[in-house]
């Protein structure tokens, strides 16, 4: 770093390992591209890095995941762009200039700021090096635009990464108007998703249900829009409101609405059943609770003999006392379960019940 800080120059990383087949085929037909060559020589102060062997404190710094790991560094030390497998030579050239570029670019925004291509190759550099200003750096463009006019393909990019929040003026905007982005945008619904899932967070940290309000708001119209609504608002609802009190653990709310949830909307569906039984008796201290559940297990057993099924309803008899019918239960659990990574767990969970005092 220290030839980088005398010469203002950005340091290029090849992270490999000796056995590894990608990093040999870049060592002998990338980096010895002519072309690759006097580029990274000329802009770059370059390196190579055997990473299971040299410079292990730096290796375990960065976490390194993968091989080849190639890093860019500013003179200061600081990642500039962190890239995980092989680049082709066009892909070794434009990560490099746009490395090279970066102060560059940053001052022609100051002068150009509705350069939409300058913007894009800058912040690439700059979530890296300080994600919170590439987002507010985003944000600050966006701002500029027309609410009616952010559904343009040129703009998708930046508000995918940058506003999957839903405190961002176009997360709002988009999830309450969401034809046009759905049609144009095959990722919308992950969009969406990321959002959505910062608010129910803040919901729970803040222990606020106005937000949970939003939530459902947000949800019955997005489902709407995809056409992903099969069931009444209700159930999704309720749905939402489990994840809330499961989260804040107000435990007797959370039973309260799943034992709803699953006798209203689930008593043809197996797998819910026996799920949410067993989370149900978890949580529960009410002997009359609990056994209400086996309701829910006996329907379970009807609509499919499986391991699972059985295993809840075992579970669900063993913790209303029954131990007879629990260890009957569980010992089919285990002779229907073909899995024998679970077959250990069942077997523990019969020794279990037949030590029980």
């Amino acid at each position: 770093m220290q030839k980088a800080r005398e010469t203002s120059k950005p340091v290029f990383v090849d992270f490999y390992a000796s056995w590894c087949g990608p990093c040999k085929y870049m060592s002998k037909n990338i980096f010895t591209d002519p072309e690759v060559a006097k580029f990274y020589n000329e802009h770059f102060i370059s390196f190579k890095i055997d990473a299971e062997k040299e410079e292990q404190e730096l290796v375990s710094r960065i976490g390194l995941k993968a091989y080849p790991t190639l890093i860019f560094f500013n003179p200061e030390g600081e990642i500039l762009l962190n890239w995980t497998g092989m680049m082709d030579k066009a892909e070794m050239l434009d990560k490099g200039l746009m490395i090279k570029n970066f102060e560059l670019n940053k001052k022609i925004l100051e002068t150009h700021p509705d350069s939409l291509e300058i913007l894009y190759d800058y912040l690439a550099v700059l979530k890296n090096k300080n994600f919170s200003n590439a987002s507010q750096t985003a944000r600050n463009f966006l701002k500029k635009i027309d609410t009616g006019s952010l559904a343009a393909p040129e703009y998708w990019p930046l508000i995918k990464e940058f506003t999957a929040d839903y405190k961002t003026r176009e997360f709002h905007y988009i999830i309450t108007h969401p034809d046009s982005f759905i049609v144009r945008h095959s990722d919308f619904g992950e969009y969406y998703k990321t959002g959505i899932k910062s608010l129910m967070l803040d919901a729970i940290q803040e222990r606020n249900y106005n937000k949970v309000s939003l939530h459902k708001e947000y949800h019955s119209t997005i489902y709407k829009a995809l056409k992903l609504q099969k069931m009444p608002d209700d159930y999704y609802f309720t749905l939402i409101d489990m994840m809330y009190y499961d989260g804040i653990e107000n435990d007797s709310a959370f039973v309260s609405m799943a034992t709803r949830w699953l006798k209203n909307y689930n008593m043809g569906n197996p797998q819910a059943l026996t799920e949410y039984s067993i989370k149900i008796a978890d949580k529960s201290s009410e002997t009359s609770e609990i056994k209400e559940l086996l309701l829910f297990t006996e329907k379970a057993i009807q609509l499919q003999k499986s391991f699972e099924t059985h295993y809840a309803h075992s579970y669900i008899l063993f913790h209303t006392g029954n131990r007879e019918e629990a260890l009957r239960h569980a010992q089919i659990a285990r002779d229907l379960c073909k899995d024998p990574d679970v077959i250990p767990y069942l077997e523990a969970y019969i020794h279990s019940i037949n030590s029980e005092d």
